[in-house]
């Protein structure tokens, strides 16, 4: 098995099945998001970097009977989601998008650049390599 499973917790943490109902709760209450948000102060925004990387979704994960997005994809690696990160000088993230892994890197990138701060200099690699990003990265500063 790779990764942590919830059984797989130390017992420090408690029941694994208390985290995990917590973790779902605090995931769907927005609390998790605003965690991140209060943790990102003050970041360095000389150098600002963007890319997305694919994580591996479980064969079984597409069948819940839910009507929530669950940001589950299908691309050349079977079901993925992927998730679009902006880093500062530090490599510190201070925005993320999560997405189907079917969604290509240019297709967040608009609304991953809206959310960041202005900054010296973006970098980013050719899947956002278009006009249409060069425009909204230079009238964003």
């Amino acid at each position: 098995r790779t990764g942590c499973q919830w059984r797989d917790l130390p017992e420090a943490f408690g029941p694994w099945n208390t985290v995990y109902k917590r973790f779902n709760a605090w995931s769907a209450g927005g609390k998790l998001m605003r965690a991140f948000s209060t943790l990102v102060k003050d970041p360095d925004v000389e150098w600002l970097f963007i890319d997305g990387s694919y994580v591996k979704a479980h064969q079984d994960s597409t069948g819940a009977a839910t009507q929530v997005a669950e940001a589950i994809g299908k691309s050349r690696a079977g079901n993925t989601s992927k998730i679009h990160l902006a880093v500062d000088a530090y490599g510190l993230p201070i925005g993320f998008r999560i997405t189907g892994g079917e969604v290509h890197d240019s297709t967040e990138a608009q609304a991953l650049i809206d959310d960041l701060p202005a900054g010296g200099a973006l970098v980013a690699d050719k899947g956002y390599d278009s006009e249409r990003i060069r425009e909204q990265v230079e009238a964003k500063g």
